[in-house]
């Protein structure tokens, strides 16, 4: 029974990765994760991320149950040291149908999850001891660069980009062609060529292998332009050619600032949902990005806290205005 309920849970997932970014999720039918699927899911993702700095077997999850889409699920604490036992730790929501993960903030509201991640620190130079008198003077230390970032192992990359919901996988990916660059293309490819390996795992929740194109994209190199066709030609998807026309246009303009829409969308005049439409934008619509992440705190996103707008200028015709970001501030563009 345990066996075929993740069977089911798998192959629905892997129909939500195989749509097309941007597309609306059907919730007409059942949930497509149970209950203690959901619960499994987070305390797996506050282990990965040790969220709360606690070991798991002293914290536990009560359900309260599936409202809206999704379950909503109090952290508590069990035997945590220095803690009361039954204490609430946090409050979440487990989309029933994405299995993406949302926290509670202090305001109420629900929002993406921030990983945490460990920052590098030299340690403070040794302090000479002091004679009482006539003392030498301290050397002077010597001014030591910053090491650059340090490719993760696969078995991270894997679980960033496969593993780690879906919402918090796109963020992952942005980090990641930022961080590590061309250094992640061999890795990619190695990951593409094998995709169904991982959309087929029972405990996939990540949004691969799209981010894995995305992040080959604003890599930019001519090995990523190859990974891309590659891939891209094996999964017969024409969607990513639409990665391609993203890479091509920075090429053009030998800018990071633009960018091919992937979904449809509307252009608005103002950072609002309640603005005008100046006019419904297509998947393949060139444009510049003049100021992204708008955060409009009047208006709600489609996932909670604020809507998220981009201010861009349309290519060729320089038209501007303003297009939203998609469920917890995902960019519609590659």
């Amino acid at each position: 029974m345990f066996r075929s309920c993740f069977v089911i849970f798998a192959l629905a997932v892997l129909m939500l990765c195989l749509s097309s970014p941007g597309q609306a999720v059907d919730r007409s039918g059942p949930p497509r994760v149970s209950e203690p699927q959901a619960a499994a899911l987070l305390l797996k993702w506050l282990d990965q991320h040790n969220h709360y700095a606690l070991a798991p077997n002293c914290i536990q999850t009560k359900s309260l149950g599936l409202k809206n889409a999704g379950y909503t699920i109090e952290i508590l604490s069990l035997n945590c040291p220095g803690r009361t036992a039954g204490t609430i730790l946090g409050r979440w929501r487990v989309d029933a149908y994405t299995s993406e993960l949302f926290v509670q903030n202090a305001d109420g509201k629900y929002h993406a999850p921030k990983p945490h991640t460990a920052q590098a620190t030299l340690a403070p130079a040794q302090t000479p001891v002091q004679t009482p008198e006539k003392a030498p003077p301290a050397p002077v230390q010597p001014t030591v660069a910053p090491a650059a970032k340090i490719l993760p192992p696969l078995q991270e990359i894997e679980e960033q980009l496969c593993f780690s919901g879906y919402s918090m996988s796109l963020a992952v990916a942005e980090d990641y062609a930022a961080t590590h660059g061309a250094a992640l293309v061999p890795i990619l490819q190695t990951m593409l060529d094998k995709a169904e390996t991982y959309v087929n795992d029972p405990m996939f929740t990540g949004a691969f292998p799209y981010n894995a194109v995305w992040i080959l994209a604003h890599v930019g190199s001519d090995a990523a332009r190859k990974a891309i066709e590659r891939f891209a030609k094996n999964a017969k998807d024409a969607h990513y050619s639409l990665a391609l026309a993203g890479l091509d246009l920075r090429r053009k303009f030998n800018s990071p600032d633009y960018a091919v829409l992937h979904s449809e969308t509307s252009l608005r005049d103002a950072a609002s949902l309640k603005s005008k439409t100046l006019r419904a934008l297509r998947p393949g619509q060139a444009f510049r990005i003049l100021k992204p992440w708008i955060e409009n705190h009047k208006e709600e996103g489609p996932r909670g806290g604020p809507a998220v707008f981009d201010a861009i200028e349309l290519v060729p015709s320089r038209e501007k205005g303003y297009v939203e970001r998609q469920g917890t501030g995902e960019a519609p563009y590659y």
